[in-house]
């Protein structure tokens, strides 16, 4: 969840196959990101309006940074295993 300009987490970690289901519960929009640490790679999911919801499945196993390139300071750090 997104909230005050920031994720509810800062860490999380997951399973192969499971998903973070993102909701910004703020009254600005989000742009949510998934790097890759592992690989040179970043999947943007686009702009997420206020009270809208987004899911993001990881597919492999690795560490991942979920930003928003509209707020920077916003970062959740994914390890999946």
């Amino acid at each position: 969840m997104q909230r005050n300009v920031m994720f509810s987490q800062s860490n999380v970690t997951l399973h192969v196959g499971d998903s973070i289901r993102f909701t910004n519960d703020d009254t600005v929009p989000h742009n949510i990101s998934v790097r890759s640490q592992d690989v040179d790679d970043t999947e943007d999911l686009g702009i997420q309006e206020p009270h809208k919801s987004m899911v993001y499945r990881f597919k492999t196993p690795g560490v991942f940074f979920v930003v928003c390139s509209i707020h920077p300071k916003m970062n959740l750090r994914v390890v999946v295993r």
